[in-house]
């Protein structure tokens, strides 16, 4: 190095090495004059750190995704990469795969890919901006699944006389149905309405044997049967 050099730094190090160093000083003469050498140093490459666990990992569920907050992670030996996200079905097995690999800046992430019924379990991992980055350990461990959205109340609208049914929801929905045919007031006062249009704008299937004469309703897991 020059003359008015006094440091040096030895990017050729390999990790488990230790190295040492003498340094020596020499004149400018075309033939130059070294100096004796220094004492000798020691030493050896400092092992890498890699960024802390994310601490604080909560999950929120609505009825239609999760969402994961978690605390900044602090930097180890290079500054902090970002976040990886785990997902399993299966409690104690994140798997080693990300689900999905955020900014360093991100502290949290709402998982739109879930299904009613399952429930998920999630841990968090930061990493380091190397070019092969260390990971950290992953999180606490957290589960959730998707809240259960509120059932929908059906309101039939039906006229004497008249072939069109207006369907109803409390969700805000609402449809007409074109009947096969019109509710007729029928002896004794009473009101009579197709059963068909009823049962299927509740979800439900409508059968009918010939043999026997009976007509079955069936609505979920609920069976009326009406035989002439």
């Amino acid at each position: 190095v020059g003359a008015t050099a006094t440091s040096w730094t030895d990017a050729t190090c390999q990790q488990g090495v230790t190295y040492y160093y003498t340094v020596a000083a020499f004149d400018d003469e075309q033939t130059p004059l070294y100096s004796a050498k220094s004492s000798e140093v020691s030493a050896t490459l400092l092992q890498p750190s890699p960024p802390s666990v994310p601490g604080g990992l909560t999950a929120m569920s609505s009825v239609e995704n999760i969402k994961l907050s978690w605390s900044t992670s602090t930097a180890g030996t290079s500054s902090l990469g970002g976040y990886a996200v785990y997902r399993s079905t299966t409690a104690g097995s994140p798997g080693s795969t990300p689900t999905a690999t955020l900014g360093a800046t991100v502290t949290s992430w709402t998982d739109t890919g879930c299904h009613q019924g399952t429930t998920y379990y999630y841990t968090v991992a930061a990493f380091d901006s190397q070019a092969t980055p260390l990971y950290s350990g992953k999180s606490s461990e957290v589960s959730a699944k998707l809240l259960v959205p509120p059932p929908v109340v059906l309101t039939l609208t039906l006229q004497l006389g008249n072939t069109r049914m207006l369907v109803s929801g409390s969700d805000g929905t609402s449809d007409t149905v074109t009947l096969d045919a019109a509710p007729v007031l029928g002896a004794g006062n009473r009101t009579l309405v197709p059963v068909r249009a009823v049962a299927e704008a509740m979800g439900g299937t409508v059968g009918w044997d010939p043999v026997t004469r009976t007509a079955s309703v069936t609505v979920g897991s609920n069976t009326l049967e009406l035989t002439l």
